[in-house]
């Protein structure tokens, strides 16, 4: 209309994201004939939760909240905040850094076996929001386990004492989970967990219980 092109929200997103993290050069195909309209619906009800999520909380905030006390309000709140601010770092930090080397270090390896750049849509953006996800989700681990050192299900000093075990775990799970063949993946997502870590230990040392 008027020369110009409409195209929905959802699809500019999702046109900026091929942009942002694939090289150029790079061909999404369908599929299969249903893949991109199954995916646009999809993609279209992440969006809708998201946006609508904190009139969600809200609602079970209120709900919640006059049976709850004073401290244990400010408890819920902190720990919303927390966690919120936590997700939504990791999936900067995913989008930002760890996505764009782990698809540029797969589509190295396709250029060695002189393979053409050509792959399924939905196979690009199933791995995309759920690398998001996982490292989101990966970067509220301090969250819980500050959680749990205050109401005295872990203690910060068998944290401490099993923490070279607990980190040679994390660098195996994160060899395993992620699809670059090489360790630089790896080793984006295991070094903040270890950063965090440490930083859960020092907040829980201050919020532990002293008896």
């Amino acid at each position: 209309f008027g020369g110009l092109e409409y195209k929905p929200l959802v699809a500019v997103i999702l046109n900026k994201m091929k942009n942002d993290l694939l090289p150029p050069g790079t061909v999404l195909i369908g599929g299969t004939i249903e893949d991109p309209i199954t995916l646009y619906f999809e993609i279209s009800m992440v969006f809708a939760l998201i946006i609508t999520s904190p009139i969600i909380a809200y609602e079970i905030y209120a709900f919640v909240a006059p049976g709850l006390y004073a401290h244990e309000k400010r408890f819920l709140k902190r720990f919303v905040i927390a966690f919120t601010v936590s997700f939504v770092a990791g999936v900067i930090y995913a989008y930002y850094l760890i996505l764009p080397i782990t698809f540029k270090i797969l589509l190295m390896f396709t250029d060695i076996i002189g393979a053409e750049k050509i792959f399924s849509v939905r196979n690009f953006y199933d791995m995309v929001f759920l690398g998001l996800v996982v490292v989101g989700l990966f970067f509220t681990l301090p969250v819980f386990i500050v959680l749990a050192i205050k109401f005295g299900v872990l203690s910060t000093d068998a944290l401490s004492a099993y923490k070279r075990y607990i980190y040679v775990a994390v660098f195996t799970i994160t060899a395993i989970v992620t699809p670059d063949p090489t360790p630089i993946s790896m080793l984006l997502l295991s070094i903040p967990f270890v950063v965090l870590y440490e930083i859960s230990l020092f907040i829980g040392k201050r919020v532990e219980p002293k008896d």
